[in-house]
């Protein structure tokens, strides 16, 4: 079973209560439509955000300006979106173009990871080379 999923992290920054616009380096898994998970590297190191059970809101605008208020939930090293969020998140990858992604610790709200996808035109490609095999 193939996956989709970014070959050189995706640069951003993010912010807490003990830094600000830090770099910030992303991985996008999708495993299936129904399943769609995101790993943020702090520091631009190796070792993803570890948490448990707790939620992000996420904010993604498409390359159309339209925004969509999904949600997601750490489970040990990556957040995970729920069936209906990654289809969302499908959806707006399938489109392609720029998009943008804002990250926000539910229970902490100084916590914030942003980034940013330059051009998501190859993912329908991507999508369509796993289905056929």
């Amino acid at each position: 079973v193939g996956y989709i999923t970014n070959t050189r992290r995706i640069r951003g920054s993010f912010s807490n209560s003990a830094t600000q616009d830090s770099e910030l380096d992303v991985t996008i898994a999708i495993s299936t439509r129904d399943k769609v998970s995101i790993q943020l590297y702090e520091y631009a190191g190796s070792n993803p955000v570890k948490d448990i059970s707790t939620f992000y809101n996420v904010l993604i605008q498409d390359k159309n300006g339209d925004r969509y208020n999904l949600r997601a939930k750490n489970y040990s090293d990556r957040l995970v979106f729920d069936k209906a969020d990654s289809r969302e998140v499908d959806t707006i990858l399938y489109r392609g173009g720029l998009i943008k992604f804002m990250i926000t610790e539910q229970e902490r709200r100084s916590t914030q990871y942003n980034f940013t996808i330059q051009n998501a035109d190859f993912y329908g490609n991507a999508y369509r080379i796993i289905e056929e095999s």
